[in-house]
């Protein structure tokens, strides 16, 4: 269903030849498809698809992965979840309230899409909260800013620290926001697979009230 391209091509030069080799062998691919970056509309499902496997077999390798309810940088897991497009990002939203989990990407990366390059990381969180926030007020949704010592440490270790705490906190209270989206967003449910790198976390993961927002690698249906 989504595949971050983008992702994959800023991982795909940290994977060792062998893995690649071993890669391309197993999905009878050209070990070329590993030589340079994705540019066009064009290129081949199955292209982008052996340079995710590749990537994926990196990071499971090399990186700290585990499940929701695990406290790892990476989440590996299996879902049922509602989508929706929010200006030129996906969020995929699990149904249940408890924990409130929220994968958000760009929708360029939707599989068949052709919608212009967007997204989101951790550079672009401001700007998915920010829109999120428009939706709010369209709805006649008012949620008061949180005083500072109330609001815990937004971003998860070891996440990328560049955009200051305080600019994401005065966007408004995240969680609540996402609280908001997970009871509202409407449509078919659809049980997914996904990898996604976790990028704000609100409490314990097997806390009630957990509250994560990751950025997927890629989103599949599952099985």
């Amino acid at each position: 269903m989504y595949i971050s391209d983008a992702k994959v091509d800023m991982l795909l030069p940290q994977v060792p030849g062998r893995e690649r080799r071993k890669i391309a062998t197993t999905l009878g691919a050209d070990i070329k498809v590993f030589k340079a970056s994705i540019t066009e509309e064009s290129t081949p499902l199955e292209t982008r698809v052996a340079r995710l496997l590749a990537v994926e077999s990196h990071i499971l390798k090399r990186e700290k992965v585990g499940s929701i309810n695990e406290a790892a940088p990476w989440i590996l897991d299996t879902l049922d979840a509602r989508s929706l497009v929010i200006k030129d990002a996906v969020a995929f939203v699990n149904r249940e309230r408890n924990p409130v989990i929220v994968l958000a990407g760009s929708a360029h990366h939707l599989v068949g899409s052709t919608r212009p390059a967007g997204g989101i990381s951790a550079s672009g969180v401001p700007m998915f909260f920010s829109n999120l926030r428009n939706m709010l007020v369209e709805a006649g949704e008012v949620l008061t800013l949180p005083e500072p010592e109330s609001v815990p440490t937004l971003f998860f270790p070891g996440v990328d620290r560049s955009i200051p705490e305080v600019v994401v906190r005065r966007q408004f209270d995240w969680s609540r926001q996402l609280r908001w989206l997970s009871a509202e967003v409407d449509g078919p449910i659809q049980r997914i697979s996904f990898l996604a790198k976790r990028l704000l976390s609100e409490g314990p993961p097997a806390f009630e009230h957990h509250v994560v927002l990751a950025t997927p690698l890629y989103v599949a249906l599952a099985d």
